[in-house]
């Protein structure tokens, strides 16, 4: 697999189950859901191991794919990729087809075949790779537990900036991960994890948000601000993490309760963040340590 273009926390193929296809539009179908992309995939990949692995097979199965899986796009400009499936031993994590390391490819690169070519993936790095520190990826990274989950957070860079800065703030220092190796506490991947569960069923984002992000730098499908003025009332101190996972409320209590979630999330990350920070072993850890700023 390739590296990344600015550090070294790797964010398309991190382990068996955990990975990303967002920038080849996973998720940009009709069911995104985890159930409904797993089925979509796992007949796509099974009906991909059949294909003749020569030029008319595998555009066959392209054109194959777009005849036979539901068309409904979210956002109808951002390509969704007929050639990413199901990837890996035990086919565990979403990924490329047509890589040269996949079933059946017999090391013969065919990335060449699909929409954007095969120099998409050695030279594009989401917004998430190139602008978030290196901290703050590999607890998303730790705390995603999925294939899904993971792609659903790691490409929100806006949203992820603003939690972890709060939640940095609150606790008074950085978060210390000095490397992959490095532990990481349990109650703080929890909280991470809890936050993740919040992105991915938000229970106040309405039905014409998609839950997939458009995330590329053209800024085409921006999410929309948060209308307050319905509630005769100002912004959140949350906006940001509100208006980043799409959120719309039909009165005062929703408001409550939305900021009350978030605020638990944040508390939670905080208070293990600042017990970490507290013990011996991370206190040497945070003199000898030099992690650049977001």
């Amino acid at each position: 697999m390739n590296g990344p273009a600015t550090d070294d926390v790797y964010l398309c193929q991190v382990d068996e189950t955990i990975s990303c296809g967002a920038c080849c539009g996973l998720y940009n179908v009709a069911d995104p859901t985890r159930e409904g992309l797993t089925v979509l995939l796992a007949r796509r990949t099974e009906r991909f191991h059949a294909a003749p692995r020569n030029l008319e097979g595998l555009l066959a199965f392209a054109g194959e794919t777009s005849r036979v899986e539901p068309g409904a796009r979210p956002y109808p400009e951002f390509h969704h990729c007929p050639y990413v499936g199901l990837v890996g031993d035990r086919r565990d994590r979403a990924g490329c087809l047509l890589h040269p390391l996949g079933a059946g490819n017999e090391g013969i690169d065919y990335r060449g075949l699909s929409y954007y070519g095969g120099m998409a993936c050695r030279d594009y790095f989401c917004l998430s790779c190139k602008t978030l520190p290196a901290r703050w990826k590999r607890l998303v990274c730790s705390a995603a537990g999925d294939w899904h989950r993971f792609g659903l957070m790691i490409t929100e860079a806006d949203l992820l900036r603003a939690f972890f800065s709060e939640v940095e703030r609150r606790a008074g220092c950085a978060i210390a991960i000095s490397n992959d190796d490095a532990p990481i506490p349990v109650d703080l991947v929890r909280a991470v994890s809890a936050f993740i569960d919040l992105r991915v069923d938000w229970p106040f984002r309405p039905t014409d948000i998609p839950v997939a992000n458009y995330f590329f730098e053209d800024r085409r499908y921006e999410r929309p601000p948060v209308w307050y003025h319905k509630l005769d009332a100002g912004p959140s101190g949350h906006d940001d993490l509100l208006r980043e996972l799409g959120t719309a409320f039909s009165g005062p209590a929703d408001r409550t309760r939305a900021e009350a979630l978030l605020d638990q999330c944040i508390e939670n990350a905080a208070t293990a963040l600042h017990r970490r920070a507290a013990s011996p072993m991370s206190t040497a850890i945070n003199q000898n340590r030099k992690e650049p700023t977001p």
